[in-house]
């Protein structure tokens, strides 16, 4: 198993899908939201940073 380490600082405030960060796509603890108009991409915050934190580390 190979272990990569990855700066999880603001992996919940990306989208995953794109990449961008803002703090008003955190819309709860447990809820993401894109806020840009037309997109409306939404699951559980948790699975969104952690989408990011393999992103990260290769």
């Amino acid at each position: 198993m190979i272990v990569v380490k990855a700066n999880p600082a603001y992996t919940s405030q990306w989208r995953s899908a794109c990449g961008l960060v803002t703090e008003h796509n955190r819309e709860s603890q447990a809820v993401f939201r894109r806020k840009a108009s037309g997109c409306g991409h939404a699951e559980h915050a948790d699975v969104n940073a952690a989408k990011n934190i393999r992103h990260a580390g290769g």
